[in-house]
């Protein structure tokens, strides 16, 4: 999962940030500095949030009720 994943789905960085509770510096952030990528506890919560519609770049054979 990557920024622009969040971007499509929740409209703005912003909204993305609001969606799970992290600054909007936050986004920022991975955007610039990680080059979109997202730490995987927040793309779980991602996960967690939209259902599984974004999913964490976790290996399948990792996942474990997620």
């Amino acid at each position: 999962m990557k920024v622009r994943d969040l971007v499509k789905f929740y409209g703005t960085q912003s909204a993305a940030a609001d969606a799970i509770k992290v600054s909007r510096a936050a986004v920022s952030l991975w955007k610039v500095v990680n080059k979109g990528a997202i730490p995987i506890d927040q793309q779980i919560a991602y996960e967690l949030d939209t259902g599984g519609k974004l999913r964490a770049d976790i290996p399948h054979s990792m996942r474990h009720g997620i």
